[in-house]
C-alpha cells in the first residue's frame, strides 16, 4: 500500500527588531525553518501594513534560513513579514510573521540643572532624563 503523508514541522517563524542600534541604523533579525529532501529551497521575503502585502519592502532573497537586515522601515505602525519558500519543482510554501511596530525614532528628553545658579565657570551639575516611547518586542 502506498500512502503519503503530510510531515509536520516548525511552523512560522521568528522575528524580532534587534536592540542597541542607533535609530538611524535600524536592523531586524528574521529566521525560518525549511526543509525538502529533494531539491534546494530557494526563499524569499516581503513586508508590508497587511499581511501578505508587498507595499513596504518587495519580494527580496534570501540567502539563507537566517538573516540580519539593517534597514530602515516605517515606524509606529504593524509591519507583516511573508515569507515564501519554493522548491525546484516551482511549489511554494507561506509563512507569516508581524512586529506590533519598528521603533524607528529618536528618544527624546531633556537636561534638568541640579541648581538655578552656579558660581564656577566650567563646571555645570544637572540630571538627563530620556524618554522612549516604543519598546521593543
Amino acid at each position: 500500500m502506498n500512502s503519503r503523508r503530510k510531515r509536520e514541522g516548525p511552523r512560522g517563524c521568528i522575528l524580532k527588531q534587534l536592540t542597541g542600534r542607533s535609530p538611524v541604523d535600524t536592523a531586524f533579525m528574521l529566521e525560518v525553518a525549511t526543509q525538502d529532501e529533494v531539491s534546494d529551497v530557494k526563499m524569499f521575503y516581503a513586508i508590508g501594513t497587511q499581511r501578505g502585502g508587498t507595499n513596504v519592502v518587495d519580494w527580496t532573497k534570501m540567502g539563507g534560513a537566517s538573516l540580519e537586515v539593517p534597514r530602515s522601515l516605517p515606524g509606529g505602525i504593524p509591519l507583516h513579514w511573508t515569507v515564501k519558500a519554493g522548491n525546484s519543482e516551482g511549489l511554494f510554501a507561506y509563512t507569516h510573521c508581524h512586529l506590533d511596530t519598528f521603533d524607528s525614532t529618536v528618544p527624546d528628553g531633556r537636561v534638568d540643572p541640579s541648581y538655578a545658579y552656579s558660581s564656577h565657570p566650567n563646571k555645570l551639575s544637572g540630571t538627563v532624563v530620556v524618554f522612549d516611547d516604543s519598546p521593543l518586542s
